[in-house]
């Protein structure tokens, strides 16, 4: 293998990525429902099997466009992640039914029977865009490190709907959502590590504190007609 000029070094480079990626999201406090274990005579309201709101593995992309100053070890780049993950659960009344479902959320003061099902669907938006300038590195022939920082901004938005019927036939619904909008600044190391034949060993991390607007949604509505 010819290792003079694995990275191109002398070269002024334009250059176009795209990225297929498959994740999920993680986020804490989504617990819907939980089947409790003690009797209703004994009942203590928190005590039992939880449910939660939990995201499912769904694709998602990255592209960006940028120019390699390699004769300085300076890159500049745009690029754009986006990612839409849902995820659903329910729950049904099982037995015995002296040990009931109970609705994390207030369900009572619409449903006045026990509840039968709970269930949740929940889905998580992501797009975020940066501007980033990184300062090229080259250990030896095989590792190419980049050091880079620059602006970041984007909008993350997660819708929840939780049902809730009880064994009366009646239903309570009630959504969730929250919106972000912001920027910030972001920092990270990514590096390349060339193995052979074209086959190259890629990692990134980085951190991007974001300062923006907020606003939070929440909505009951209820069907009592059974």
């Amino acid at each position: 293998v010819d290792d003079s000029d694995l990275f191109r070094k002398c070269e002024e480079v334009v250059f176009v990525n795209g990225e297929f990626l498959y994740w999920t999201a993680d986020s804490g406090d989504l617990e819907y429902a939980f089947q409790t274990n003690q009797t209703i005579a004994q009942v203590n309201y928190g005590l039992g099997d939880y449910k939660f709101a939990n995201y499912d593995y769904k694709p998602g992309f990255r592209v960006a466009l940028g120019w390699f100053n390699a004769l300085s070890y300076w890159q500049s780049y745009l690029q754009f992640t986006w990612m839409r993950v849902t995820g659903s659960d329910s729950t049904n009344r099982a037995e015995p039914f002296d040990q009931p479902v109970v609705g994390t959320f207030p369900q009572n003061t619409v449903l006045g029977q026990e509840l039968a099902t709970a269930s949740s669907n929940i889905k998580l938006n992501y797009e975020l865009g940066d501007l980033l300038v990184s300062r090229v590195f080259s250990p030896n022939p095989h590792l190419r490190l980049r050091l880079f920082g620059g602006f970041t901004g984007g909008r993350i938005k997660q819708s929840w709907n939780v049902t809730y019927t009880d064994v009366a036939g009646q239903e309570e619904r009630i959504f969730n959502q929250f919106r972000f909008i912001g920027g910030g600044l972001r920092l990270g190391l990514d590096f390349d590590w060339f193995f052979s034949c074209n086959f190259y060993l890629t990692g990134k991390v980085s951190t991007a504190p974001l300062l923006g607007k907020y606003k939070n949604i929440s909505q009951i509505n209820a069907d009592t007609s059974g």
